[in-house]
């Protein structure tokens, strides 16, 4: 498994495997509903991988694994503090776009 790979799929699982206690710490409708799209593009982004090839010599597909990585890394830590789920949303959103930027780099 490449590196791009590897890292939307354990995007996804760490939204997946901690999305009962993040969904439980929202306070409005409007964060549940952040929330599980960004859960649905973070599923949408890995699986769309999986039928791609990753060009990891391409400058701009190192890059994007670089942002990733980092933004990545963001969202462990909020999600492991669970402290204000507003900025955990936020962090998420952020992740999953940056992994939606590296799938669009695909083919």
């Amino acid at each position: 498994m490449n590196d791009a790979l590897k890292l939307l799929e354990q995007q996804y699982n760490l939204l997946l495997n901690n999305f009962d206690d993040l969904i439980a710490n929202c306070t409005s409708d409007e964060q549940k509903s952040a929330l599980r799209t960004a859960l649905v593009n973070a599923r949408r982004n890995y699986w769309t991988a999986i039928n791609e090839t990753f060009h990891t010599d391409d400058p701009k597909v190192e890059t994007a694994i670089k942002n990733l990585n980092a933004v990545e890394g963001q969202l462990e830590t909020q999600v492991k503090v669970l402290g204000d789920i507003a900025k955990v949303i936020a962090v998420a959103t952020s992740a999953v776009a940056a992994g939606g930027a590296l799938v669009a780099l695909a083919g």
